[in-house]
């Protein structure tokens, strides 16, 4: 075996610490010293492309040869990011070669046997984006859904996960311990620093989960370069809105580094009665007391206020078509979904001799929401019977995760990396509520008008509900997970992977005073196989399986339970490469995925006949389809980020709806687009088109469809000076009336997407340093 090893220093001949060096192929990687030195052993003999990235600087790549048993030198003299250099980094940023999502550590995306989509931060900036929901277009196989979740894959995926661990500050679990991304809150973008995607079952590494894929939100952590940066954003709607971010390293300091961020954003709605108020605070800071250990905790404060809340759609016929204006909503102007979630995470990192590297991550999650609303119940005529609810939800949640990774030549069995990770989750539900009946059942609620609406002749507080009317439902759960991966690198042109895990859930609690306790365990692998054709064309293949807990609500004797978790099988190839010198990164994939003990609704509402949550375990359902995602720059100047999803989903059986069997799962669009270009000016302006297309889906279980529907974005950003840029947008430039998802009945109809929409913001950079 050989080595690779070097120094970096700047244009002044400075050494620099903390710069990353990475041979992609290989997924291996160093950090450099405080005097610039970094050495990579276990390299076997051939040519790598080495990489050096990080501090600030413009990231370099070099091509070197190994030979057996002697040192390669690759010396690097870095630049820092400047005006001059801006166009070619923007273009350079929008796509990522390494991700951890895939690995559970930082891996080569060319070398990972599974398709994996990144959306960078400077894709994010260029976006603007606010809501995650904006993020989803530029990810193939990926649409919108209710609320904070989405349909991947054909399957709808609720979790989202931060920082690679579970705890969503956004997410209530309603009624299940793993669909904390699920919300009638609003998920934001404030403090995120990319989003990854690893497509299919990804029960191995993250255990419960749809087999769609997994979602990982990465927040913003410490720069040792100091920054700061603020915006001012204004718009229809009432839009107003602000944010100030700072980091740096603490003067007169050893390795310490921090960061505080605030925003805060106001804007009504086009529906009736609803608005949105945001505040999001968030700090953290980097120790790194010896070039072996660092330290990030990080805190974030979220307070979301939305008067007029929880929306639910527009009510449509059997073709989807709204059946009144798209304004209209069952909610009063004083009901609300108010949210406070407070978050503090803290990961501690260790890296050895001879690549040895031990993470350990503890999140904390506290988060309660209250909702009173108006629901509806069903069109009568020419109005919407309503009930009114009030709800609370509180989830107590933490997480640690703990891996242990280290490469191991072993001759002709090649260079393995051996992953071994544990897991425990410690999570407690609360949701308390009680509902006044509507009108025509005997209750005080009354009707509302579809095309003539009256609000405010009535509120929460005319109904009379005391402590006496309320139901409560409590949970308790202990998750422990241990997984083991081996990623193996056999030559220039192998890539394997396998792995394995078991995972063990305990719950416990009342539901509606009905006491239960349950147990379930599963056993998970994974196994994906890489062959590169040249450095910058992949070949892949994997196999994987993976499982989805039951709600704890259905786990009560009254609703048929305990259940054990449904069973997801997927098989996947696919194809990766990079063209135009590396600029532009193109993946294609073709997959199958089958997922059985599908839970249905108990037509007999249990045993007793009493409970309306009763399910059976009778469904299953499989898709398959094609993907491809380009990402990357055509030209100097040039970029573009473009998929296309064809997706064939089926339901195999539902013995509760014969019906059902032949037709897609909810939302699941056979047909799916995006695309979003941007071109740089030679004064340094930008302007972009972005566009959606999603076709028609149904919802069998709803009785009613959303058609297809395209919608045009334009922007355009202009440099006022080197420090200050404004940013002008317009969604939905042909103001197109369509419908992103369609609920779970067809009393709550088909969600409205927003008609057209001009912001403008004024982005200041370089507040506080001086030029």
């Amino acid at each position: 075996m050989g080595s690779i090893r070097g120094r970096v220093i700047n244009e002044q001949g400075a050494p620099l610490k903390d710069i990353r060096i990475t041979i992609a192929s290989l997924s291996l990687s160093a950090l450099t010293t405080t005097e610039g030195a970094y050495v990579i052993d276990g390299v076997a003999p051939g040519a790598y492309t080495v990489v050096a990235s990080g501090g600030g600087y413009l990231p370099q790549d070099r091509v070197v040869t190994v030979a057996a048993n002697e040192p390669a030198a690759v010396d690097f003299i870095m630049g820092i990011l400047r005006t001059d250099v801006e166009v070619t980094t923007r273009l350079e940023e929008y796509r990522t070669r390494e991700a951890d999502v895939g690995m559970k550590a930082p891996a080569a995306v060319l070398d990972t046997p599974a398709s994996i989509q990144v959306v960078s931060n400077t894709l994010l900036e260029d976006r603007n984006a606010n809501d995650a929901k904006e993020i989803y277009r530029h990810i193939s196989g990926i649409t919108d859904s209710n609320y904070t979740a989405a349909i991947v894959r054909g399957f709808e995926q609720r979790e989202i996960l931060f920082n690679g661990v579970r705890g969503n500050p956004y997410g209530s679990f309603h009624g299940s311990m793993d669909e904390s991304g699920f919300s009638t809150s609003q998920s934001r973008m404030t403090n995120i620093e990319r989003v990854e995607v690893l497509k299919g079952p990804a029960s191995v590494l993250y255990g419960s989960n749809e087999p769609g894929g997994v979602v990982n939100f990465v927040t913003k952590k410490p720069k040792e370069t100091p920054d700061s940066r603020g915006s001012f954003s204004f718009g229809e709607y009432g839009l107003v809105g602000g944010s100030m971010e700072v980091t740096g390293s603490v003067a007169s300091s050893n390795g310490l580094f921090y960061r505080l961020a605030g925003y805060l954003e106001h804007k009504d709605s086009f529906r009736n009665n609803a608005k949105s108020r945001n505040l999001h605070v968030a700090s953290a800071f980097t120790w790194k007391p010896s070039e072996r250990w660092s330290f990030t905790p990080e805190y974030e404060y979220i307070d979301q206020d939305l008067p007029g809340s929880r929306l639910r759609g527009i009510p449509v016929d059997s073709d989807g078509r709204f059946l009144t204006d798209i304004s209209w909503t069952a909610t009063e102007p004083t009901d609300f979904t108010n949210l406070l979630g407070r978050v503090f995470q803290t990961r501690a990192d260790y890296r050895g001799d001879n690549e040895l590297l031990i993470d350990a991550t503890f999140r904390l999650v506290d988060y309660l929401r209250y909702e009173n609303y108006h629901e509806p119940r069903g069109v009568a005529g020419r109005v919407m019977r309503r009930e009114f609810r009030d709800q609370v939800r509180g989830n107590d949640d933490w997480t640690l995760d703990a891996n242990i990774s280290k490469p191991l030549a072993l001759g002709g069995a090649g260079i393995h990396r051996l992953l071994a990770g544990a897991v425990y989750i410690s999570q407690e539900w609360l949701f308390r509520f009680a509902t006044a009946r509507q009108s025509n059942l005997g209750g005080p609620v009354p009707d509302l008008d579809l095309f003539t609406p009256v609000y405010g002749r009535t509120r929460g507080s005319d109904y009379g509900l005391t402590a006496a009317n309320f139901t409560q439902q409590n949970v308790d759960s202990g998750t422990v997970g241990i997984y083991l991966q081996d990623q193996i690198v056999l030559g220039e042109n192998w890539r394997l992977v396998v792995g394995g895990r078991y995972d063990r859930y305990d719950d416990e609690g009342a539901i509606a005073g009905e006491g239960f306790n349950a147990t379930h365990r599963a056993l998970t692998g994974r196994g994906g196989i890489v062959f590169k054709l040249t450095p910058a064309l992949s070949l892949y293949g994997n196999v994987s399986n993976g499982f989805v807990r039951p709600d704890p609500i259905v786990q009560t004797a009254s609703a048929n339970g305990p259940f054990d978790p449904s069973k997801s099988i997927a098989f996947e190839v696919g194809a990766k490469t990079e063209l135009l010198g590396r600029r532009l990164l193109l993946t294609g994939s073709a997959y199958q995925v089958r997922k059985t003990n599908i839970l249905r609704p108990d037509p007999a509402l249990g045993p007793l006949g009493t409970n309306p949550s009763a399910v059976l375990a009778t469904g299953a359902a499989r898709n398959r389809g094609i993907e491809i995602d380009m990402t990357g720059s055509i030209t100097r100047a040039w970029n573009v980020v473009a998929n296309y999803a064809f997706l064939d989903s089926e339901i195999t059986r539902d013995d509760n709806l014969q019906a059902a069997v032949g037709k897609p799962l909810p939302n699941a669009a056979r047909h799916s687009a995006g695309f979003f270009t941007q071109y740089i000016l030679s004064t340094g302006s930008r302007i972009g088109l972005s566009s959606q297309f999603v076709g028609d889906r149904t919802h069998v279980y709803a009785g009613i469809a959303a058609p297809r529907y395209s919608v045009w974005d334009l922007f355009y950003a202009h440099h006022l000076n080197e420090r200050a840029e404004i940013k002008i947008r317009m969604d939905n430039v042909f103001d197109k009336r369509y419908a992103t998802s369609s609920l779970f009945a067809a009393r709550a109809g088909n969600f409205p997407g927003q008609p057209r929409t001009l912001s403008v913001t004024l982005a200041l950079t370089s507040l506080l340093e001086r030029r």
